[in-house]
């Protein structure tokens, strides 16, 4: 059946993914352990391992041990937005950028809308559709800085950030668009 065979290869997709994600955070933070003024590898690392975690909560067939179906949403959209937050640091440290305020600011607000996610007795909808709406605007910034740091720069390590990030840019859109079911793509 047609149906079964997407199934199995958008799980076998994801699968992938998240294998090299955590493959990536396992290397970029062995790597930061070995030198820790390289900030680089610990958001990298940290990084990876949220999507890591968004990718296994996507991936459950049942709530993990002990989680009910609202807890699972609420870890999903943490980890997502945690993802992003940690992208946008990246890319500072990344481009060699130093932003405390814009950091400071979005760790603040994000720490704010997670206690107002906690508050309730579950992730409502529209808490849900907001926090994924929240996640890829932080990452989109994050890819639009990018792109910005490479054309200015033009240093070719930068450059190639943000040709990957346009990608992603599109990509990101694509995927909010079809998670928001305004359109129903395979």
């Amino acid at each position: 059946d047609a149906h079964e065979v997407r199934y199995r290869h958008q799980r076998l997709s994801y699968v992938v993914t998240g294998s090299l994600s955590l493959t990536i955070a396992c290397v970029a933070l062995v790597v930061w352990l070995w030198r820790r003024s390289e900030q680089v590898y610990l958001w990298m690392g940290v990084m990876q391992t949220f999507w890591t975690l968004y990718l296994a909560v996507v991936l459950s067939l049942d709530p993990w041990p002990g989680l009910g179906n609202h807890t699972m949403l609420l870890l999903n959209v943490l980890f997502f937005m945690l993802y992003a937050h940690c992208f946008l640091v990246f890319v500072f440290r990344y481009t060699g950028q130093h932003w405390p305020k814009v950091e400071w600011t979005a760790w603040g607000l994000l720490a704010i809308w997670v206690m107002s996610l906690l508050w309730g007795r579950a992730v409502s909808p529209w808490q849900a559709q907001m926090s994924l709406v929240w996640g890829v605007a932080v990452f989109n910034c994050g890819c639009l800085y990018a792109m910005y740091r490479g054309l200015r720069t033009r240093k070719p390590q930068q450059l190639l950030l943000g040709a990957v990030c346009a990608v992603m840019l599109v990509v990101a859109l694509h995927d909010i668009v079809v998670a928001l079911r305004y359109w129903d793509n395979d």
